[in-house]
């Protein structure tokens, strides 16, 4: 059993861009949708090929997310920075390995580097072509704490549409299957766990960006809260509640 993790990044002002042109019917745009469904695509499966994140200035990150994925077919793919945070690559210092991510979605952590832009590298493609449909790249929120033995992990909410037809026979509809839910609670937590819950509120902005979180099962879920407000509170010196915090699967099934 290990204590839950966030990671979540606010990539709404980051730019991609590309040194190849992107498939027509998936562009850049789409990594601002964080919808893994709508992924950008590359036109071809040119090996040395890059995609090029601007986050318009510098972030201390510790991980890279990715959903929608195929990094894990690729001989040889990295996560770089440059020597000099000017987007020109000069001198790439490698941060990550990111081919053989096994699952999609993923999580690639690493030692905190502070820089602007960065760079998927993708130098061995095995004649794979490269998309990714969801990427968040900044600092984790790694809770020093389990959640309350009372959360709720894994279950199941179905939207149902009933009526009686004309013989009184209860007919029933529903246009998605069921979403998973959570509910987690944290309780007699320390300031300086509060402080980064609310640098993480700060950064998912309610229901507003999805994060990744991964459960005390290391299971890793890709969620959005239900609701705007999540408050903590203090109880006394240094020992805090935070609210209960709802969350679902961005996808339904």
């Amino acid at each position: 059993m290990s204590n839950p993790v966030f990671y979540a990044a606010d990539m709404s002002g980051a730019v991609f861009t590309a040194s190849l042109a992107a498939d027509a019917v998936y562009p850049l745009d789409n990594l601002h949708t964080n919808v893994p469904a709508l992924p950008w695509k590359s036109s071809a499966l040119t090996n040395g090929q890059t995609l090029n994140i601007d986050l318009g200035s510098a972030w201390a990150c510790d991980f890279v997310a990715l959903g929608a994925h195929n990094l894990l077919s690729m001989g040889n793919v990295k996560l770089q920075v440059g020597t000099i945070d000017n987007g020109a690559f000069a001198t790439p210092i490698d941060v990550a390995v990111l081919n053989g991510l096994a699952v999609s979605p993923g999580v690639v952590t690493f030692a905190s580097v502070t820089k602007r832009y960065w760079r998927i590298l993708f130098t061995d493609t095995n004649y794979v072509t490269p998309q990714i449909g969801l990427l968040l790249l900044g600092s984790k929120f790694a809770t020093p704490f389990p959640y309350d033995s009372d959360s709720a992990i894994g279950n199941k909410q179905f939207s149902t549409s009933s009526k009686l037809d004309m013989y009184g026979t209860i007919r029933t509809s529903r246009q998605i299957p069921g979403r998973e839910r959570m509910e987690v609670t944290f309780t007699l937590v320390d300031d300086a766990t509060v402080t980064a819950f609310l640098a993480f509120m700060n950064i998912v902005q309610g229901q507003w960006n999805p994060f990744f979180f991964v459960d005390h099962k290391g299971t890793l879920h890709i969620m959005h809260f239900e609701e705007d407000y999540i408050e903590a509170k203090s109880v006394r010196y240094n020992i805090n509640d935070i609210a209960r915090l709802k969350m679902r699967h961005q996808n339904a099934g």
